[in-house]
Parts: structure tokens; C-alpha cells; sequence
């Protein structure tokens, strides 16, 4: 496998790495928080005697806001861990001098999709009213900063693709160094 030492700046991938992690964190103990919360009603039954003296929440049965509590924090659950082993990948494999441009740009492509379909959906909640604020700002920050990756990923996959990824690659123009144009459209003016 190739080295690609001395081909990435920290100060272009630890930021991201950073803000996904924390916000990727952020979405796990939300996620547990509601599988908790779930799986406590549920065992303790409250809904049951509602439900059977024919009361609702909010025009849902009694085992719906459950279910709906139970869907929602595996889907954050499942969001952050995937966030976090992707960016936990990235950070080994950059450690070891091994992180492939491509492979860069293949999860950055990955959870800037998935990442950008959260906050669309978080704004289309927020729209109709139902909503979080913490879904936004989170959705915003990780969407940003897998955006940002994916720049990052497109610009070094093209210079691997033109061979001058590294800079021992790169053609030197001895010739061009210190001239500058100085006619505007080449009439000499």
C-alpha cells in the first residue's frame, strides 16, 4: 500500500474530524437517551391503562409515541456510530500514513449524503413545527464539515489522478519564475 506522508494538512482534516466526532457523540447519547426512555415505558406499561380507557396522546394510540421514541433514537444511534467509525477509520489511517485520497473522498461523499438528507429533513421538521433546534445545529455543523472533506477529497483524488499528488511530482518551471505580464491582451499598451 502507498505512503502518503507529507500529502495531507492537519490543519484540513482535524477541524472536521473534530466537529463530526463531538456532534456525532452528541447524536449517540441522544440516541441512547430515547431507546432508554422507550424501552422505560414500555416496561413500565403506563400507556396500558390509558390506552384501554380509550384516552390518546395527541390523536396517537398509547404504544405509538413509544415506537416512534424507539425508531427515532435508533436512527440517531445509527447516524453517530456510523459517523464516528468512518472518522475514527480516517484518523487510523492517517495516523499510519495511509489514508488514500479516494477513499477520503468516497466517505466524505458518503456521510456528506447522509448527513445532508438529516438537516433537509430536520428543516422540513422545523418547518411543519415538530422540529429540534439541536437537530438543526447539529445537521448544519456535521453537513458542513463532511462538505468540506469532500472538497478536501475531490482536489487530492484529481491531483493523484494527474500524477502530481506529491510534491516531488509536480514540474518545476524554472523558465517562468519572476515574469509577470505587463500588457493588457497583448496590444503592449
Amino acid at each position: 500500500m502507498e505512503l502518503y506522508a507529507g500529502v495531507w494538512r492537519r490543519r484540513h482534516l482535524i477541524p472536521s474530524w473534530f466537529m463530526q466526532i463531538v456532534c456525532a457523540l452528541v447524536f449517540v447519547a441522544v440516541g441512547v437517551l430515547l431507546l432508554v426512555a422507550a424501552a422505560s415505558v414500555q416496561g413500565g406499561q403506563p400507556w396500558s391503562a390509558f390506552h384501554d380507557a380509550g384516552y390518546n396522546y395527541y390523536g396517537y394510540s398509547g404504544d405509538q409515541p413509544t415506537e416512534l421514541t424507539r425508531v427515532s433514537g435508533a436512527h440517531a444511534l445509527g447516524l453517530g456510530l456510523g459517523t464516528f467509525l468512518l472518522d475514527t477509520l480516517e484518523i487510523f489511517l492517517f495516523l499510519r500514513r495511509r489514508l488514500n485520497p479516494v477513499l477520503l473522498l468516497c466517505t466524505a461523499c458518503l456521510k456528506t449524503l447522509v448527513w445532508g438528507a438529516q438537516f433537509i429533513a430536520s428543516v422540513v421538521g422545523a418547518a411543519s413545527g415538530s422540529g429540534a433546534v439541536l437537530d438543526i445545529i447539529v445537521g448544519l455543523l456535521v453537513a458542513v464539515a463532511s462538505v468540506q472533506q469532500l472538497v478536501l477529497g475531490a482536489v487530492y483524488t484529481h491531483r493523484k489522478r494527474r500524477g502530481t499528488l506529491h510534491a516531488r511530482d509536480r514540474p518545476r518551471n524554472d523558465d517562468a519564475r519572476d515574469v509577470y505580464e505587463t500588457t493588457y491582451g497583448g496590444t503592449g499598451i
